[in-house]
């Protein structure tokens, strides 16, 4: 890409009424952040809904091929506390990818999109250069960055759920609700129950948090120039308006979040064969252990951090 098709990566300073907090200052302190005037350009090309279509169908044939690159698409639910999320096996969407998001209610997340546009692959490098700029570390310490496409039908909802990794929201298409609530370990993953018992795992439960939070967590109106900062294990869902919508996620692992994700999915591994391992906030002094543990699982493809 040459000219004015070169994608251009500028990240504007947020402006808040008492202070203006770095994204390092946001991640240092788990605070989502919605960044209002932060600027993203892209090439002409990522404005229209062929261009994305061409991606999702290019992603469907080809994931196979990339390790750690999957297409996902799943049904809107009616509220955010429902668990269970349906999956849509019929993944053809060459010339109705937005009729068929807008009128079936779908979304379609696909990860690490890099590979399959040079325009993304190059937006990509830019995201890793600028954000380790802004955090002040070497791009090696952004640890498995990736891009994520997310893709929603008018009027839908993402359920209530959250991420092990660090997540930075661009938003390109359209317009949607984000609410994002502070992550507390013992409300969020309780020790004294495994992953699958968590609250947000379970509908009652679920409800009951969104109910108990509802004065008390960030909700973020996102329009196309606009960015949210998305803190590692933070609970947040998604309620897409009116339009179809596109956003790009710069996705990451930092050390502790990476050791964190390790733990979680080796305890995962051994609670499959029947063993009772302790929770991540009880294992101090097995974190090592465990870890070498995952690393050697994954070095045989039985295991993986996502």
């Amino acid at each position: 890409m040459t000219g004015q098709d070169a994608v251009s990566v500028q990240l504007a300073a947020p402006r808040r009424e008492a202070q203006a907090l770095s994204l390092a200052g946001d991640m240092a302190t788990g605070t989502p952040a919605h960044y209002a005037d932060m600027r993203i350009s892209v090439p002409a090309c990522m404005q229209s809904v062929e261009f994305w279509e061409g991606i999702t169908v290019r992603a469907i044939t080809r994931a196979g091929e990339f390790k750690y690159s999957n297409v996902y698409c799943r049904r809107s639910v009616d509220h955010p506390a429902r668990v269970r999320q349906p999956r849509v096996e019929d993944l053809e969407f060459k010339g109705k990818l937005e009729r068929r998001l807008n009128d079936e209610k779908l979304h379609v997340m696909i990860t690490n999109v890099q590979y399959y546009a040079v325009e993304l692959a190059e937006l990509h490098t830019l995201f890793i250069a600028t954000v380790s700029r802004l955090l002040d570390v070497r791009p090696i310490e952004l640890i498995r960055p990736s891009l994520v496409l997310f893709l929603s039908g008018a009027k839908t909802i993402a359920r209530l759920h959250n991420d092990p990794e660090h997540n930075l929201l661009f938003h390109l298409h359209g317009e949607k609700r984000v609410h994002v609530y502070r992550f507390v370990e013992q409300e969020v993953c309780p020790a004294d129950r495994p992953p699958d018992r968590w609250t947000l795992q379970i509908e009652d439960s679920a409800r009951e948090f969104i109910s108990r939070h509802a004065d008390d967590h960030a909700e973020y109106h996102v329009t196309p120039g606009s960015a949210v900062y998305l803190p590692r294990l933070a609970p947040h869902w998604v309620r897409a308006l009116e339009a179809f919508n596109v956003s790009l996620t710069f996705s990451f692992y930092d050390g502790e979040a990476v050791t964190r994700q390790k733990i979680t999915r080796f305890n995962e591994w051994l609670r499959r064969r029947g063993l009772k391992p302790r929770a991540f906030a009880q294992e101090p002094r097995r974190l090592q252990l465990k870890c070498l543990g995952f690393d050697v699982l994954e070095r045989f493809n039985r295991i993986s951090l996502s």
